[in-house]
């Protein structure tokens, strides 16, 4: 049996963001098979989920995974949302979400407010700082529109109950700003067959929890622990 691991960044990063650089590194030390995607398909201006989604499943036939394998999906942020999506599709694998964006569609209205988003769309461009390129980067609101077209995004967790089918990992920071904990906390309750959630003192990033989070998952890696 070998161990293939998907990693999916968060919105404006890139496959070598410090989340992904830490846990590439402790996988390939341990001879296992590491791939993170770059997610800015066909690039940041024109990315959606289902662009992003697209990406993830090209990238599980490169990994090749069979029978005898165990899949690990890492997704942090908006990637935590991309997994949870594969979720129905790839139940057999393990998900380790790092504060998954659940309820992304109610977060970003609040986060911009009305104004901002009807201006974001009359323009269809609006800048973000990228983390990956170290600048501005414009995005267009088909970003926002696509979010229709994924029941789990458009899901509010704090309404209605959103089910994860697969075993699930989450850990999520008590003091994120970007996504609340309470998001995290009402999947967790609504999963308890499937879903432990490990609520960290960090915030959204969760650098500094990144030894705690590899302590955790490393057990995973046993054979035995299916």
């Amino acid at each position: 049996m070998s161990i293939k691991v998907l990693y999916l960044h968060g919105f404006a990063s890139g496959p070598s963001s410090k989340k992904a650089a830490y846990f590439r590194q402790r996988f390939l030390d341990r001879n296992m098979t590491f791939m993170a995607p770059d997610l800015n398909v066909p690039n940041f201006f024109g990315m959606t989920l289902s662009s992003q989604l697209t990406v993830c499943r090209e990238t599980l036939l490169q990994l090749k995974t069979d029978q005898e394998d165990k899949l690990i999906v890492f997704g942090s942020s908006l990637g935590g949302l991309l997994a949870s999506i594969l979720q129905a599709e790839i139940p057999q694998a393990t998900y380790v979400l790092l504060a998954p964006g659940f309820g992304i569609t109610q977060r970003w209205t609040s986060w911009l407010g009305r104004e901002e988003m009807e201006k974001w769309q009359r323009e269809n461009s609006r800048l973000f700082p990228h983390h990956a390129t170290g600048k501005d980067e414009a995005l267009s609101f088909e970003f926002v529109k696509d979010f229709a077209k994924h029941k789990l995004a458009v899901q509010d967790p704090l309404k209605e109950a959103i089910h994860l089918p697969a075993r699930t990992y989450i850990f999520h920071g008590q003091f994120d700003e970007t996504v609340p904990c309470v998001m995290s906390e009402k999947v967790s309750e609504a999963n308890e067959q499937t879903t432990k959630l490990f609520k960290l003192r960090d915030g959204h990033e969760l650098i500094e929890s990144l030894p705690f989070i590899w302590q955790t998952v490393e057990p995973l890696l046993d054979s035995s622990a299916r």
